[in-house]
């Protein structure tokens, strides 16, 4: 299986480095991508021949940690802390073991989180 995120461990918060996100939000796209290059991360698209995505490969800067909130019977379910307080969900997929993230909404609506 292709490895989908770096980590490092580091007591109960992980350094993350790099993420693969295989699923997205359609309609929020362009602000998911804008908020998170606000905070750093680089994106790069990789698409198909067509033109359609098919995954995102995303790159943190230096800073970002990650921790693990939770799990149900589907998804094991991660907080990432951006360099000055930018917040993202990431979840993965347990039988598929893909990675979707979200931006909470009031994030994108207002640029700032408080």
């Amino acid at each position: 299986m292709k490895q989908t995120a770096k980590k490092i461990i580091t007591g109960e918060s992980i350094a993350l480095l790099e993420l693969i996100v295989h699923s997205l939000d359609g309609a929020f796209y362009g602000p998911t991508r804008a908020y998170l290059e606000k905070y750093g991360v680089k994106w790069k698209d990789v698409r198909d021949k067509q033109g359609a995505l098919q995954e995102v490969r995303l790159t943190f800067p230096s800073g970002t940690m990650s921790k693990q909130t939770g799990e149900d019977e589907k998804y094991e379910r991660y907080q990432i802390a951006l360099p000055n307080n930018g917040l993202v969900y990431w979840n993965i997929h347990k039988v598929l073991r893909y990675n979707q993230i979200i931006v909470p909404y009031a994030y994108i609506m207002f640029g700032e989180n408080s």
